[in-house]
């Protein structure tokens, strides 16, 4: 048993997978090791050993050998928590987002101060469009701990569906604070920025995340959509390539490629808006630009961003 979770602790996940699997060998016929003509595993030990073994084969991208592995887990202890957080993980993986809600319930239920659990299901809420029962557990989660990056990013997701551009901008600045290498969080900015107007910064922050993280969708997608607005219409038709290769999943892509239809249908007459920037912002070199806006939230401080106008 040691063994096998050494093996996986350490990322060698083809020797966890067989360590365990040899381990329920040995335990169906009755023996505890190779070799050793004692009783079989104990019950608890084989709910953690299925449960390791559902872990091991989900980062092995093997789901549905997951998800049986987390069930035999479950057989033998239907409260075991662990097992029905990573359920729903794997639920989740799979697109079956009914059964991962009910995982991830059960295990909010099993551990009311698990912040993870919280959060995983204030993430897939959000993901479901139950935005209001998202942002009530996403809060619960940074009631429990408030360092979860994770969270702000779902909270402020759900906000800003419900128009509340304000707090969710402040959920990205406190995601940006904790973690500012969070292409996610970026991502979730710029389209704040979009939806509250403020479409020049919008591309700042998403071209500056893209700089170090050239191959995330939603950033290329959601500064298509701002450059859109921008009306520079080359630009976002570019954009909008860009997101569409990257895409994992169609239905996404699909929506990027309506997109590109819609602009190329477009008439190309330009607003007076087009190609003008925030003074403030147009006249500062790139960086600067870039703290100014992220200053706005908190992300950058002010001690660097003026470091940096001196230079």
């Amino acid at each position: 048993m040691k063994e096998a979770l050494d093996h996986l602790k350490s990322g060698r996940l083809p020797q966890a997978e067989a360590a365990y699997q040899e381990i329920l060998r040995d335990s169906a016929g009755g023996r505890d090791a190779p070799g050793d003509p004692g009783p079989p595993v104990a019950g608890r030990i084989l709910v953690d050993v299925h449960s390791n073994l559902g872990v091991t084969l989900q980062l092995l991208g093997k789901v549905d050998e997951s998800i049986a592995s987390y069930r035999c887990a479950l057989e033998i202890d239907p409260d075991y928590m662990d097992a029905h957080n990573n359920l729903g993980a794997a639920y989740l993986r799979q697109g079956r987002l009914d059964e991962a809600a009910v995982s991830y319930a059960r295990a909010v239920e099993l551990d009311p101060a698990h912040s993870t659990a919280h959060a995983n299901l204030g993430a897939l809420y959000q993901k479901m469009g139950r935005y209001e029962e998202a942002i009530a557990a996403c809060r619960r989660a940074l009631e429990l701990n408030s360092e979860i990056v994770d969270a702000h990013n779902s909270l402020g997701n759900g906000l800003q569906m419900l128009g509340h551009l304000d707090d969710a901008f402040a959920s990205y600045h406190r995601a940006l604070e904790l973690n500012p290498n969070s292409v996610d969080s970026y991502s979730n900015l710029g389209a704040v920025l979009h939806k509250k107007g403020e479409l020049d910064e919008s591309v700042d922050v998403l071209r500056y995340a893209l700089e170090f993280s050239p191959d995330h969708s939603g950033l290329h997608n959601n500064l298509g959509i701002s450059l859109k607005g921008l009306e520079k219409l080359d630009e976002a038709v570019a954009s909008y390539r860009r997101a569409s290769r990257f895409f994992p999943i169609s239905r996404t892509r699909t929506a990027t490629s309506a997109s590109l239809c819609t602009i190329r249908n477009a008439t190309r007459r330009r607003s007076p808006r087009a190609g003008v920037r925030s003074k403030s912002i147009r006249t500062m070199p790139r960086r600067t630009a870039i703290w100014v806006i992220l200053s706005k939230c908190g992300a950058i401080s002010m001690r660097r961003l003026t470091r940096s106008a001196a230079r």
